[in-house]
This record gives C-alpha cells, sequence and structure tokens, in this order.
C-alpha cells in the first residue's frame, strides 16, 4: 500500500512477489484514460501484482469506497483475491478491482485420491466412489461434493462410499470430479478428476474434428459424427449447441471465429434408444 499518486516503478528497484495484492490508494487509480492524472493501477500488474484496484473518479474522502485494511488480513488466512476484496469494502461501486479474482497464495487446499479408478476405465454397472481426503489445516475435511459431468450429485462425509449407477448415465465419456471441502470457515476446496468411460451398451460415437492443430480464427473446422442406431447427433461447445446432426451420421463445417478464441472443446451427444456421449476433442484456435 503505497498511498502515492504518481510513481515509477522501474525506479523504485522493488520486486512484487507471486500473488502479492498492490494499491496506491488515490482518486483517481482506476482511471485508465491516458493523463489521467495519476499512476493507473494496471502499473502493478505490469510488474507482477496478482491484483489491484482504484477508484474510476474522485471519491473525496470517503473511506467507504476503499478496501480496509483488513483486505491483506482475510488473504492471508487463505481467502482468494475477490473475496479479500468483497469482504473488506463497504461502498465499491466506484472501485475497480482488476487481477485474478481467484488468486489463494495462503489457501490450504485438502488433497483428494480416489482409489480403485483409474482414468479412461471402462466401467458398468454400479461403481463405488473410494476417495481419500487429507489436509494440513488443523480443521480437518469437513464434506465431500461428488460432481458428474459438472452436476452435483452426493454430499457425504468423508468415511462414506457412495455407489453411482452407471446404468443410469449414457454410453461413453463422463467426467468423475471429486471436492474435498475444508472444515474451517473459509471452506477451501481441493479435488481429483477421473474421466471415466461407460459402457453398458455397447453404444459409442465416432467424432471427428479436422484440423486440430494450427487452426487460425479465420479458419473453418469440419467435423463429422457417427453413431450407429442414433436419431439425432449434437455437437457441443462448452454445453453450448452449435450443430445438430439428423440421424446416425453426418458432418459440417463451422467458421473457427463461431467457437471463440483459445482452448476449445468439442463433444457429440447423441439421442436414440441408447444415447452416448463422445470422448472430448480438442484444439487451440489462435
Amino acid at each position: 500500500m503505497t498511498g502515492t499518486a504518481e510513481f515509477d516503478f522501474a525506479k523504485s528497484r522493488s520486486r512484487i512477489v507471486p500473488g502479492a495484492i498492490c494499491d496506491h490508494l488515490t482518486s483517481l487509480g482506476g482511471d485508465l484514460r491516458s493523463k489521467a492524472g495519476q499512476t493507473p493501477l494496471t502499473e502493478f500488474l505490469r510488474y507482477g501484482a496478482a491484483g489491484a484496484s482504484g477508484t474510476v473518479f474522485e471519491p473525496i474522502a470517503l473511506q467507504c469506497k476503499f478496501p480496509l485494511p483488513s483486505l491483506f488480513l482475510h488473504y492471508g488466512r487463505g481467502c482468494s483475491l475477490a473475496e479479500s476484496f468483497y469482504q473488506s469494502v463497504a461502498a465499491p461501486y466506484q472501485l475497480l478491482i482488476v487481477g485474478d479474482p481467484l488468486c489463494q497464495p495462503w489457501a490450504v487446499f485438502p488433497t483428494v485420491e480416489v482409489e480403485g479408478i483409474e482414468p479412461n476405465q471402462e466401467v458398468a454397472g454400479k461403481l463405488a466412489i473410494h476417495a481419500k481426503a487429507t489436509t494440513t489445516s488443523s480443521h480437518g475435511v469437513g464434506f465431500i461434493e461428488l460432481l458428474i459431468d459438472g452436476r452435483l450429485v452426493a454430499r457425504y462425509r468423508p468415511d462414506h462410499t457412495p455407489e453411482v449407477d452407471t446404468a443410469k448415465l449414457p454410453d461413453g465419456y463422463h467426467e468423475l470430479r471429486v471436492v474435498a471441502v475444508g472444515a474451517g470457515p473459509i471452506e477451501t476446496r481441493g479435488r481429483a478428476i477421473v474421466p471415466i468411460q461407460v459402457n453398458n451398451h455397447g453404444t459409442k460415437i465416432e467424432l471427428s474434428v479436422a484440423p486440430q492443430s494450427g487452426v487460425a480464427i479465420t479458419d473453418k473446422v469440419h467435423i463429422s459424427a457417427r453413431q450407429p442406431g442414433a436419431t439425432t447427433i449434437v455437437i457441443r461447445h462448452n454445453r453450448r449447441e452449435v450443430a445438430r446432426l439428423k440421424g446416425e451420421s453426418g458432418e459440417v463445417e463451422l467458421p473457427a471465429a463461431t467457437l471463440g478464441g483459445g482452448p476449445v472443446v468439442l463433444v457429440a451427444e447423441s439421442a436414440g434408444e441408447h444415447p452416448a456421449i463422445s470422448s472430448p476433442v480438442r484444439l487451440n484456435i489462435q
């Protein structure tokens, strides 16, 4: 916390350690226009801060628009950057907060191990989830959550072993996510993710995407899918439907721009007597 309206960080010969929150507690640190009158908060980020804040308009001498010093106390106790800020500011409506909201450098995360299930293992029928959760925190582990494909299906004590009836799931790829939640007031979370292949009916979708590497935002992506017996096959990007194929096979060409830049995950889901889900296809669009 500097309290300085204008500064040249390079000349200070200071070093910002990873995860640091920096602030200069001045009137216009959040005004990012050129020649706004004060050094913008982004200067802290330029030199390595995980987060910074500043007001976008002259707030006069109203403390409630700035973080209290308890910002650093919450952060040091293990809260995320976002949690620390919003527990410390009474009236944030003129405050611009920039950085990594989930940064938690002082959090103590539980460790989770799922025993008896290997990644991409083929499973059928009832599946017991043997999870071992440990933590170095004195609070211990409060409870465990089980999610399948991002949906919460169970919340239970650490000494409990739930069962998943895979017959209720479509054949194909699914993601088991086991989350251990700390018993302390911050409820820090640790997780293990195990992909599995369900096979109760012998159905499988073949999904092909080309190209998968060196994809430019101006390119077109060719997608084909096939599953005998399917009535419809839907192509999804992060649960969003981007194409629909009628019948048991088909192909479509999509502009890469409709998927967006960066990492992209495509999945095919079928409808019919025995619906199925394909393994995800990952590509990076530049």
